[in-house]
């Protein structure tokens, strides 16, 4: 799902299909911020293609990786948190 979304964020392309197949609009976000990656490796080595290499990590990998690493804090912070379960300090109930 996070693919078509990213998609529909960038500059170039036809639209992402959100509604197929029941429909063949396609859409954009009218805020779209990620630059189309150039389709060859010879073009992505270029001025542009690091252009299109910065804009992919700032507005993609940059945001996915805090998630991710939000994620692991939380899980092994959590966990830490939680009150001890039908016990009292002194060992009985």
């Amino acid at each position: 799902m996070s693919h078509g979304l990213l998609d529909a964020l960038t500059s170039g392309g036809l639209g992402v299909a959100f509604l197929s197949p029941f429909s063949n609009e396609r859409f954009f976000f009218s805020w779209r911020s990620i630059s189309v990656s150039p389709l060859s490796l010879e073009r992505l080595m270029n001025s542009r293609g690091l252009m299109v290499l910065q804009s992919e990590f700032t507005w993609v990998w940059l945001p996915s990786i805090s998630v991710g690493l939000l994620g692991f804090i939380l899980k092994k912070v959590l966990p830490q948190l939680k009150p001890e379960s039908g016990r009292d300090k002194t060992g009985g109930r």
